[in-house]
């Protein structure tokens, strides 16, 4: 759930707790938090000594019929990790569905300025509120030398009701990666690096790095 923020009701232990409970409409407080709920599940792939693992992941805004009018489904196929190599191959794909039915928009809210932003940055899938991707990943590691890290490939095509709309509907290609290292016994650094470049016209780039450092006591 997201809740507090300027504009909204002060931020009390009463109020996050009743919103964990699912006891969020008392004293006519239903706009003091966007809430979401999500299922996900994992199976192990009889592959023949080779691992595998398919995941799905299921989930909607807490607005009544949401769950099957609005959801957002994210499922893929992961093979991997290896024995001789911590590596692992996978596909995914997700889909957030369009609204059509007058239910709640995804990551929008009427009660929450910028709905699930902050300071401009999206608090939520890269697919904003609408639309698909498709994304290929290699992830892998070493244990040894303490690192571990992510390369993947996507297309997405966003639908109008995203956040991002209109500049960023309609489809895009990207990349990702992303980097976390040991760098001594109590400091990691983290890496992560995306471009995506829409296809619409006018055409855009957006890019991003962050660079973290992580102290552990």
């Amino acid at each position: 759930m997201i809740f507090g923020g300027e504009g909204n009701y002060p931020v009390t232990a009463s109020r996050v707790f009743k919103n964990l409970l699912g006891i969020y409409t008392s004293n006519d407080e239903n706009s003091f938090a966007n809430n979401m709920v999500s299922v996900d599940a994992r199976y192990r792939l009889p592959s023949g000594g080779v691992p595998a693992n398919a995941y799905i992941e299921w989930g909607s805004d807490d607005a009544y019929g949401g769950w099957w009018h609005v959801p957002a489904i994210v499922g893929g196929i992961e093979l991997g990790p290896f024995q001789r190599a911590d590596v692992a191959f996978g596909v995914e794909r997700a889909h957030i569905a369009r609204n059509g039915r007058s239910n709640s928009l995804w990551y929008q809210n009427a009660w929450l300025r910028g709905g699930w932003t902050d300071d401009g940055e999206l608090l939520g899938h890269a697919l904003a509120g609408e639309g698909n991707e498709w994304r290929a990943f290699v992830s892998g590691g070493s244990a040894l030398r303490a690192f571990s890290g992510e390369v993947s490939g996507y297309t997405r095509e966003r639908g109008s009701q995203n956040l991002y709309a209109p500049e960023r509907a309609g489809r895009t290609i990207g990349a990702a990666a992303n980097l976390d290292v040991r760098v001594s016994s109590n400091m990691r650094m983290a890496l992560q690096g995306d471009v995506e470049r829409g296809d619409t016209r006018p055409t855009w780039t957006r890019s991003r790095l962050r660079a973290q450092w992580r102290l552990i006591f």
